[in-house]
């Protein structure tokens, strides 16, 4: 079984894309220069999957699934294969980390500029783009803020509409890669890094997680689907019970009466007959009554 998932494991599997990008810093490059193809990335440093950052209070890590920087900026790449309700606040929350680590006593100007970089295997914006690039701007005016912030978010629509840069990405993001140099490269690093065997087991430890996550969701499931069940039976049973009731109690009440009806009719229709013969033959009640009997 566990042979079968590591060999469908590709590029978008949380676990293989930090050790790609980790262990191919010149890759990592080039994956960032695809996404921003309008900045000069200058030689990167370490590619981290965890980053310490200062707060000038203590030290604190973060976990980010590829972290590095160069001179002027840093970066921050993320694989994103589930769906969020605020992804705003998720690149937010990414940048602000990033942005934490000047020091205490250090000039504003000394911060470098950020890019986060979100890959996802949908679309989060609901747009079709394959691309949508996120900068601060002055909202009288429409002009960018320079603040030396910006979000990057790659999805796996809108081929079509995507740049020769990052079609590629786009295609690996939606499971359909391409036959360019770059696709190549990065699916040669994916088949790498799943032969190790560091990898092979965390591969495998996050299987048996996800195998088992689905089995108690599945058996939650099917306990609250039966308590339901017996809810709505009990309701349904109550609401039927009540109107099957109401029937009875109407037709019992129907008959009820017209045995009533009956019984007083005929008690009037006597003592009429009775009356008359009294009045008519001039007799008793009692000499009426036998009459009538």
């Amino acid at each position: 079984m566990y042979e079968n998932q590591l060999k469908n494991q590709d590029f978008t599997n949380d676990i293989v894309f930090k050790a790609v990008l980790t262990k191919n810093k010149e890759l990592c490059k080039e994956m960032i220069a695809r996404c921003v193809p309008d900045i000069e990335i200058g030689e990167i440093e370490i590619v981290e999957s965890e980053k310490e950052v200062s707060t000038g209070i203590e030290n604190k890590k973060i976990r980010i699934d590829a972290y590095t920087s160069d001179k002027r900026h840093e970066y921050a790449i993320e694989m994103m294969t589930y769906r969020i309700e605020e992804i705003e606040k998720y690149a937010r929350y990414h940048q602000s980390m990033l942005d934490a680590q000047l020091e205490l006593g250090s000039l504003p100007n000394m911060l470098k500029n950020t890019i986060v970089i979100i890959l996802c295997t949908f679309d989060p914006l609901g747009m079709g783009l394959p691309v949508y690039t996120v900068g601060s701007m002055i909202k009288e005016n429409g002009k960018a803020f320079e603040d030396g912030r910006r979000i990057v978010i790659v999805t796996s629509k809108g081929e079509e509409k995507a740049s020769k840069e990052v079609r590629p990405i786009v295609q690996l993001l939606a499971k359909k890669p391409g036959e360019d140099r770059f696709t190549k490269e990065v699916q040669s690093a994916v088949e790498n890094v799943k032969m190790k065997v560091d990898i092979r087991r965390a591969l495998m430890d996050q299987e048996l997680r996800d195998y088992l996550m689905k089995k108690e969701a599945t058996e939650k499931g099917l306990q609250e689907g039966r308590e339901k069940g017996l809810q709505e039976g009990r309701e349904k049973g109550l609401q039927e019970g009540r109107e099957q009731g109401l029937k009875e109690g109407i037709k019992e009440g129907k008959e009820q009466g017209l045995k009533q009806g009956i019984e007083q009719g005929s008690k009037e229709t006597t003592e009429q007959i009775v009356s008359a013969l009294m009045k008519n033959l001039n007799i008793s009640k009692e000499k009426a009554l036998k009459l009538i009997q």
